[in-house]
């Protein structure tokens, strides 16, 4: 277990992410996965006030679903729940809603589809640059004086604004945000992609490492990379790994099937241990749409890998 800075909870070092569940994944089948993370473990469930507006009907599906199972398990108050607001619409014009009264209003709707009075970690999704830092951390430490989160946290903010926002929060004596989430994994995937999301570079790792910031990781399987068995070129492959489907990537694959072999375990198991490995701070997000790979995946907490091997199989 990891201690989060500003929450009275630790917390596992993979976090779930339910967007799916209640949305593409039915009932039956979310409450089953989120059994299975708690019995293996995990405690800490990562969710979204935009999730999953993608599709028709259900957007707000997986806080609901989430807040169903707290309570039918009892388990309200037990669990790290965070969630995510200000995000943009889903319309197609993506205009920023990174303003304090969209904050407000968007942790209101999100207590209230969970059914509680409190989440534990509530992350900014987007960041609008021509809104002042300031106003954007005086409204975040204003809902933690009331109690209605317990720490605060961004997704998605370009480097120099999330430095920008730590220094201002030290220098009024705020908080400041816990974790920063972005999207990582073994495999690499350009660093800005659309609706201005940002994946991990070398000038985020050295600043991770400097400061000691929690990292929690999206997309840390690359939506499935490396449960498929890879060649070069890569032809015919789904769309939803286009961003993935290069020469170096493909090489990383092979080392951690290769590692995967020797230990028996999956490729996607061992790229979950080299995030766990980087010597700061670093949680992995994971997802599934079955109990199986919600089990595959825990198992990594159980995987040791050595600087050595971390260091190879990133090499390509």
């Amino acid at each position: 277990m990891l201690n989060l800075p500003g929450l009275a909870k630790p917390t596992c070092p993979i976090i779930l992410g339910v967007a799916d569940l209640g949305g593409s994944v039915d009932q039956e089948t979310s409450f089953a996965i989120m059994d299975r993370y708690v019995e293996a473990g995990g405690n800490h469930f990562d969710t979204a006030h935009i999730y999953a507006a993608w599709l028709p009907g259900r957007v707000g599906s997986s806080e609901r679903t989430l807040g169903r199972w707290l309570r039918s398990r009892g388990l309200v108050g037990k669990m790290l729940i965070a969630t995510k607001g200000a995000h943009m619409a889903l319309d197609g014009v993506y205009a920023p809603r990174v303003r304090p009264e969209c904050i407000h209003a968007d942790l209101q709707e999100s207590l209230d589809r969970l059914g509680v009075d409190r989440v534990d970690l509530y992350y900014l999704h987007r960041d609008d640059p021509t809104v002042p830092v300031e106003c954007l951390l005086a409204a975040l430490e204003a809902e933690r004086a009331r109690g209605r989160i317990g720490a605060y946290a961004c997704s998605n903010w370009a480097l120099p604004r999330l430095h920008e926002a730590q220094a201002l929060a030290a220098a009024r004596g705020w908080a400041g945000f816990a974790v920063n989430q972005m999207a990582w994994s073994l495999a690499a995937q350009p660093a800005e992609g659309p609706m201005s999301t940002y994946a991990v570079d070398p000038l985020y790792r050295r600043w991770h490492r400097e400061t000691g910031l929690p990292l929690a990781c999206y997309s840390s399987q690359a939506v499935g990379f490396f449960a498929r068995t890879w060649t070069w070129p890569s032809q015919g492959h789904a769309k939803k790994f286009d961003a993935y489907c290069t020469e170096t990537n493909v090489r990383r694959a092979w080392r951690a099937q290769a590692y995967a072999a020797a230990r028996g375990v999956t490729p996607t198991r061992i790229a979950l241990a080299w995030l766990l490995h980087q010597g700061h701070p670093v949680l992995p997000i994971i997802g599934g749409k079955t109990v199986a790979q919600i089990s595959d995946s825990m198992a990594a907490l159980k995987l040791s890998l050595s600087p050595g091997e971390v260091r190879d199989l990133e090499r390509a």
